[in-house]
């Protein structure tokens, strides 16, 4: 196997656009295609781009991308779901080197934030070839980086069968979930919180808290969708001890929008919250991947701190991202 730094070499000095691509092949959508790396290729290669993969015998996906930062190319891509562009921007969060996309997980809602074609990667290659590069915020609690949102109690929970039904349809899995959130409220305790930001302190027991980048728009709080990703504000949405009636009204809102009106639902903007939760550890769902951390759970916004491949607007005049 060519050693990718040399070929990445090679191709920069005879002129040819190179990006270093590493694919995720546990994620979703790669999972269901055995072909997606040939097409990923020939995908570049007809958009005009030189693209170097970083074999996946080089380490894990975090290894890899740090690999693939190191080769010096125009731009890093990662081909997977949120999980993988999240790993991917932990090595890229405050380098000048932009982030393409290929999305090719489950819910891929960076993606769609982003407004980047799903489950077509020619056109995805198309916008990496010709795109704009966008500055977004990035959250980050005691250290670690989220995307999209950060999540306690139930969705944490539910976590386990979010991932059982990885490769369901979207609205089967969805009915699937609201099963399993109604037994849910039915057999756990809601979750106390100490919150305190530059407004205040407060006390809540809550069965769920969302905390987003920037907030979420409000027809979209079943794909934590928001319409701007570089205000430069954290939201936290406290659902409130839930009931059944409460549960019921929430989801159908969620699918039909207004649902941040709802009395069962707080929503704050802020740059800044510290979460005190009486427990040595709490479950914390950062972007669909849940881990074990210990609190007081301290978030903080960082704006404009991940360059990534947008697709270009029509009335904008900066230069393709990828150059020579």
């Amino acid at each position: 196997m060519i050693d990718a730094a040399a070929e990445v070499t090679a191709a920069a000095r005879s002129g040819e656009r190179v990006v270093a691509i590493v694919v995720n092949a546990a994620s979703g959508g790669l999972n269901r295609d055995p072909a997606a790396h040939d097409a990923i290729a020939h995908a570049f290669e007809a958009a005009g781009l030189r693209p170097v993969f970083v074999p996946p015998d080089a380490g894990d996906l975090r290894q890899r991308m740090r690999l693939a930062l190191a080769e010096r190319a125009s731009a890093v891509v990662v081909a997977g779901g949120d999980g993988s562009i999240l790993c991917a921007a932990e090595v890229l969060i405050g380098s000048p080197v932009p982030l393409g996309i290929i999305p090719m997980g489950t819910m891929n809602v960076l993606a769609r934030d982003l407004g980047l074609p799903i489950g077509n990667v020619a056109a995805a290659a198309a916008v990496i070839a010709g795109g704009e590069v966008r500055a977004i915020d990035v959250g980050q609690v005691n250290g670690q980086f989220f995307l999209c949102g950060a999540m306690l109690g139930l969705p944490a929970r539910l976590a386990r069968v979010r991932e059982a039904g990885r490769h369901m349809p979207a609205l089967r899995l969805w009915l699937r979930l609201a099963r399993a959130t109604l037994r849910a409220l039915a057999r756990y305790a809601p979750l106390s919180v100490a919150m305190t930001t530059e407004s205040g302190f407060q006390r809540m027991r809550v069965s769920s808290l969302i905390i987003t980048p920037n907030p979420l728009s409000e027809a979209s709080m079943a794909s934590l969708g928001r319409t701007r990703l570089d205000g430069g504000m954290l939201a936290v949405y406290a659902f409130e001890r839930l009931n059944l009636a409460d549960a019921l009204r929430l989801f159908f809102k969620a699918v039909f929008g207004h649902w941040q009106d709802d009395p069962a639902v707080t929503e704050s903007l802020v740059r800044r919250v510290a979460i005190a939760v009486p427990r040595r550890a709490v479950r914390v769902m950062l972007d669909g991947e849940v881990q074990l951390m210990r609190p007081p759970l301290r978030f903080r916004i960082r704006p404009g701190a991940l360059r990534v491949i947008v697709p270009k607007r029509e009335t904008a005049e900066t230069p393709p991202p990828v150059e020579a």
